[in-house]
């Protein structure tokens, strides 16, 4: 665990093993341009804040030690690609101020341990993300209203996005594709969808389990799943929503 504030800095390749813990009321800041690699069953639960704040020419990288595709031969085992499954989860615990949790322009793939590969348990923004090759969801929602917005979620093993949190999610203008389930499943969540294409997922596009009331549905492209939609009525467009 650490019990005070952590930089993680760009000039090094940072190796996770076990678990990397912090306690609440502490921030870990990640530079931009930084790699962090895990290996086997590794993981990082945040209960403090926890600034990764990327750019498009500096995204944050998190994925597997064995994916020499960035950071180079860490483990200096010879060129090799990471797996899904490599590592187990980033969590995102209840920070006291979700306004100063910053996760934009990360890149998190080979994750998953069947719960979640980015785990979120307060009302975050994620911001032109890229969430992708991972066992279990790409993005677990388990309590809080978080925005999800502008990012790619592809490539897992069961559903893209899985909102469960009583709360009140936005989910717009993301990519969320070719995952082995559904594209977004919501459990217990009042899901606001905007200007999102949703295309090639297993399953459902979208399906919510449980049919509470749900602002419409606005701008969404969801094509190619194999079922489109399952969703309650006040999701359905009227002549008056245009």
């Amino acid at each position: 665990n650490f019990t005070s504030s952590l930089t993680m800095r760009a000039d090094d390749v940072h190796v996770i093993q076990g678990n990397l813990s912090g306690n609440g009321g502490v921030t870990l800041t990640v530079e931009p341009g930084t790699v962090v690699k895990f290996t086997s069953g590794s993981r990082i639960d945040v209960n403090g804040v926890l600034v990764a704040d990327g750019t498009a020419g500096q995204p944050i990288w998190f994925t597997s030690l064995r994916d020499d595709s960035v950071g180079g031969d860490t483990n200096e085992d010879g060129l090799r690609a990471g797996a899904p499954g490599d590592w187990e989860r980033l969590q995102l615990n209840r920070p006291a101020s979700a306004s100063q949790v910053k996760l934009n322009h990360i890149r998190s793939r080979y994750i998953g341990a069947n719960a979640g590969s980015l785990r979120l348990f307060s009302g975050v923004t994620v911001s032109n993300a890229e969430i992708t090759d991972g066992i279990g969801p790409g993005i677990y929602n388990g309590a809080g209203s978080p925005t999800i917005e502008d990012s790619l979620i592809a490539r897992h093993s069961t559903d893209g996005i899985q909102l469960l949190s009583g709360g009140s999610p936005t989910i717009d203008g993301n990519t969320i594709e070719d995952n082995a389930g559904n594209g977004v499943r919501v459990f217990n969540a009042i899901v606001t969808f905007t200007d999102n294409t949703i295309t090639g997922n297993g399953s459902y596009g979208i399906i919510h389990d449980f049919f509470q009331s749900s602002p419409v549905l606005s701008g969404n492209v969801v094509t190619g799943n194999a079922v489109p939609l399952r969703i309650p009525a006040s999701s359905l467009p009227a002549l008056s929503d245009g």
